[in-house]
């Protein structure tokens, strides 16, 4: 942003003033980057002034920065559920593999189980203990015995201790 024909760029001073409390400036002399960071939970407007130097002359420029509230929805990821629950596997239909994911707010002994329409098991996924927390199984489209399950609806069954839910999914080839 500076160019001094007579003072080469390393002898150049850069100093910002503004208000030290609100924002936190920091210049790279190697890339020449400056950051402006807002201090934690500041919000509302700053003139930051930059000044450059070359011993003899200066140069001055203000900014104005505005730091607004940021407003949305976050979501803790390390945060424990508080319920049992499966949810709908991803993709359905699916070909050839599809996701199934479930929480836990304690842990649990898991079982999930999936089962053709006759109601004959085709595939255990689960049927261990897991810790409390958020977690992904996926199904290949094989059976237990490794061999491919036919293009049809399939019912999964989940049970976390005493909590117990039935999805229905569709395989096709």
């Amino acid at each position: 942003i500076v160019e001094d024909p007579e003072t080469e760029d390393a002898l150049l001073t850069y100093t910002f003033s503004g208000n030290p409390d609100s924002l936190l400036v920091t210049y790279d002399e190697n890339t020449g980057d400056i950051t402006i960071t807002p201090v934690s939970g500041f919000t509302g407007t700053v003139a930051l002034e930059f000044t450059v130097s070359d011993g003899e002359l200066s140069a001055s420029q203000t900014l104005t920065v505005v730091v607004e509230p940021t407003v949305g929805i976050f979501d803790d990821p390390t945060a424990l559920p508080t319920s049992f629950d499966i949810t709908q596997n991803y993709p359905n239909p699916f070909n050839p593999s599809t996701s199934l994911k479930f929480q836990l707010p304690t842990a649990t002994d898991v079982r999930l189980v999936i089962y053709n329409v006759l109601g004959q098991k085709v595939r255990t996924l689960a049927n261990q203990q897991f810790q409390a927390g958020y977690h992904e199984v996926k199904w290949d489209g094989m059976n237990d015995y490794g061999v491919r399950a036919a293009t049809g609806v399939y019912i999964y069954r989940f049970e976390a201790g005493k909590f117990v839910k039935v999805m229905k999914m569709t395989l096709m080839k």
